[in-house]
């Protein structure tokens, strides 16, 4: 058995530039990760070759499907493993690995039966199912892409520049062309990076999160009244902004934000590129018609959970709408924190790994 995770990731800052070429956003790598559980005790240098051949015929059906592989998500159906992430996984998978050795050769043993479970279970409330906002279709496709390349005899963790690519494009066939692959990347690589939309989309990694702890911050995210579909809210944008001067003139906007917020170089200057973040995004939201407000509630909590103190803190919503806020706080101590937490808030920590291999449990 082979087991392999990836952390959920947010968006702080970039929404909606980061889906044109050339938009800039900011993406962190958070706690909590998904696994997926590869049952391979019959996985060979041969086993790889079957594995490969049977991709490759699959991939030339309108359906593709792999004889004796099995794919279960937890919790079941999540993400549409079954009929959605599969099928654009495979065929990435298979025009990557067409020219390798016998890949195309028509006869052949057919691979051993294998399954796949992929767990996004931490990334759903357990009490409502409720998505958390973390990218968990994301990371499924994340953790699929890694566990097809290892049954393909790639390793994914010494092809991560691949994994990366062919995840990006799977993601984007998954969410019907639109998708930036900011998360995909995010939960790849881990920590912060700036990210640069486009085909192929570019990024370099930041080090916010030394400098965060450094400063003292902490963050927790605070759920927004009702979840926010991605697709949507990107179609509305690009009705709203279709190519042209106007959408230029937002994207430049977008990015100059984006790259101060990046360089701020202590807490004051990160709060106040944040705020004008934010601002801008409620203006996008209220003209697209989706709202990108922070919950009224938000500063009462936070005022009735620490008494009054008037300690650093500052919010904004991420990624589309007002699905979730994210609260970075300076200056708390660990009771403090609890006391938020008591309140609604969920303490988010900084992931600075991203796709790893992890200890097989034993039994």
């Amino acid at each position: 058995m082979t087991l392999l995770s990836a952390p959920a990731n947010i968006l702080i800052a970039g929404e909606y530039a980061v889906t044109r070429p050339g938009g800039v956003g900011i993406a962190l790598a958070v706690g909590p990760r998904a696994t997926v559980r590869i049952e391979d005790a019959m996985h060979t240098p041969e086993s790889a070759r079957a594995f490969r051949r049977a991709l490759h015929h699959a991939s030339r059906s309108a359906t593709p499907a792999i004889p004796g592989l099995e794919v279960r998500t937890v919790p079941e159906g999540v993400a549409g493993a079954r009929t959605s992430i599969v099928p654009p996984v495979l065929r990435e998978i298979a025009d990557f690995t067409a020219d390798r050795d016998d890949a195309t050769r028509e006869n052949g043993a057919p691979p051993p039966s294998t399954t796949v479970t992929i767990d996004t279970s931490p990334f759903f409330e357990p009490r409502t199912g409720r998505k958390r906002g973390l990218g968990s279709s994301a990371v499924a496709v994340v953790l699929l892409t890694a566990a097809v390349l290892h049954l393909s005899g790639i390793d994914p963790l010494r092809h991560r520049e691949a994994l990366l690519r062919i995840a990006v494009r799977a993601h984007r066939m998954f969410q019907g062309g639109r998708g930036s692959g900011y998360d995909v990347t995010s939960s790849i690589l881990g920590g912060a990076i700036r990210f640069v939309g486009g085909e192929p989309p570019r990024w370099d990694q930041l080090d916010l999160v030394d400098r965060w702890e450094a400063e003292g911050v902490r963050m927790m995210t605070w759920s927004g009244p009702s979840p926010v579909a991605s697709s949507p809210a990107v179609e509305a944008f690009d009705r709203r902004y279709p190519p042209g001067s106007d959408a230029d003139a937002l994207i430049n906007r977008f990015n100059t934000l984006v790259h101060t917020l990046a360089e701020a170089d202590s807490w004051t200057a990160f709060t106040a590129a944040l705020q004008a973040a934010r601002e801008l995004g409620q203006v996008i939201g209220r003209e697209i018609g989706v709202p990108a407000e922070l919950p009224g509630n938000i500063t009462a909590s936070i005022t009735k959970a620490l008494d009054g103190r008037n300690a650093d803190w500052t919010a904004k919503p991420v990624g589309a709408g007002d699905e979730q806020a994210v609260v970075f706080l300076r200056g708390y101590d660990p009771d403090e924190i609890q006391k938020l937490a008591t309140r609604g808030f969920s303490e988010l920590l900084p992931e600075r790994d991203g796709l790893r291999r992890e200890e097989v449990p034993l039994g």
